[in-house]
C-alpha cells in the first residue's frame, strides 16, 4: 500500500515565510538603491520643501534643520523648482489624476537630478549650496516607519500560512492566507515610497503605487469574502460581536485619520504606518478568536509549531 506524502505544518509555514523574507530583502535593496542627500523633508513649507532632519555624516551635513530648499540644479544645468507637493508621502491624496501624474513626472526629474555627481541646492534665503549625493542610501537611513511596515507584511504572511497549514481544506483558512499575502503586497511597496528621501524614479513609483493599491483592494475583497462564509458553524453571539466590533472600530479610525482628510483636500496628519498597524490588528483579531475560541478548531499544539518556526526564522 502506497503511503501518501504530505507536507509537514512546520514546512508549510516556513516556506512562505522564507519567500516573504526574500521579498522583504528585495524591498530593502530597492529602498537603499536610491541617491541620498542625508536629509529628511516636510511638505509644510509654503514654497519648496522644508528640511526636518540632517544626517550628521551625510552629504548635506552643513545644512541646518528648518531651512527650506526651493530648487535643485544638476551639474548639466537641469533644474527644477521644488513644490511642497514633492515632499508629500503618498500621492493618493492628490485631488485628481492630473496632479497625480504631475507628481510622478516631477519625481522622475528630481530623481534624475539627484543622480548628478554634484547638485546645487537653492535655499529660500538666497544661498546656493553644492553637495555630492551618495549613490546609495545607508542602511541606517531607513526610518522606523519602513521597518514597521515590513514587519506588518511579514506578520500577515506568517499568520495566514500558519492557519492554512492546519486547515488546508477550509475555505476560511485559504481566504485568511490570501488576506495575509494581500497585506504584504500593500505594505512592502508603501514602505519604499512612503519613506523615500524625496524622490524615486517616476516609473518605479507608479509600479509601487499600483501594487500597493492592488494589495489594499485585495485585502478588502478577501475580508468581505470572509464575512460571506464566516462563521459556518454556530458560535456565541459575543464572539461574532468581538470580531465585528474590532473591524468596525479599526475601520472607523482609519477613515477618520486618512480617508476624510483626503476628501477634504488635506494631507493626513499621522504616519501611514499607523493605518497599516490598524489593518494588522483587524487581521490578528481573528487569530485571537482562534486561540481563545478555536474558531477553526485548531489544536493547542499547532501554536507550538508556530513558535518553533518563528524561533528558527529569527535565530
Amino acid at each position: 500500500m502506497r503511503t501518501r506524502r504530505t507536507t509537514t505544518p512546520a514546512l508549510f509555514v516556513a516556506v512562505p515565510m522564507i519567500i516573504a523574507m526574500m521579498i522583504a530583502a528585495c524591498a530593502v535593496y530597492v529602498a537603499l538603491n536610491q541617491p541620498w542627500l542625508g536629509l529628511r523633508f516636510s511638505a509644510a513649507a509654503s514654497n519648496g520643501v522644508k528640511i526636518i532632519h540632517t544626517a550628521p555624516n551625510g552629504p548635506s551635513a552643513g545644512l541646518a534643520e528648518g531651512a527650506t530648499i526651493t530648487a535643485l540644479t544638476a551639474e548639466n544645468g537641469n533644474r527644477i523648482e521644488l513644490l511642497p507637493l514633492d515632499a508629500v508621502e503618498d500621492p493618493d491624496t492628490a485631488a485628481n489624476y492630473a496632479i497625480f501624474n504631475e507628481f510622478l513626472e516631477r519625481q522622475q526629474v528630481i530623481a534624475d537630478i539627484l543622480r548628478s555627481p554634484r547638485v546645487v541646492l537653492s535655499l529660500s534665503d538666497g544661498r546656493n549650496v553644492t553637495v555630492s549625493p551618495d549613490k546609495r542610501r545607508p542602511l541606517a537611513s531607513l526610518t522606523m516607519d519602513f521597518w514597521i511596515m515590513i514587519v506588518i507584511g511579514l506578520l500577515g504572511v506568517l499568520t495566514g500560512a500558519w492557519t492554512l497549514a492546519f486547515r488546508r481544506e477550509a475555505d476560511v483558512a485559504r481566504i485568511w492566507a490570501l488576506n495575509g499575502v494581500a497585506l504584504l503586497l500593500s505594505t512592502f511597496p508603501a514602505a519604499i515610497f512612503l519613506t523615500r528621501e524625496i524622490a524615486v524614479d517616476g516609473a518605479l513609483f507608479r509600479l509601487l503605487s499600483t501594487v500597493n493599491f492592488a494589495g489594499s483592494l485585495s485585502f478588502c475583497i478577501f475580508l468581505f469574502a470572509l464575512f460571506l462564509i464566516y462563521p459556518r458553524r454556530l458560535v456565541p453571539l459575543y464572539l461574532v460581536a468581538w470580531f465585528g466590533i474590532s473591524i468596525a472600530v479599526c475601520t472607523g479610525i482609519f477613515v477618520s485619520l486618512y480617508v476624510v482628510p483626503s476628501f477634504l483636500g488635506r494631507v493626513p496628519s499621522v504616519p501611514q504606518w499607523i493605518g497599516y498597524a490598524l489593518v494588522l490588528f483587524v487581521h490578528s483579531s481573528l487569530a485571537l478568536g482562534i486561540f481563545r475560541y478555536r474558531l477553526f478548531e485548531l489544536e493547542i499544539w499547532s501554536f507550538r509549531i508556530l513558535f518553533y518556526v518563528m524561533g528558527v526564522l529569527i535565530f
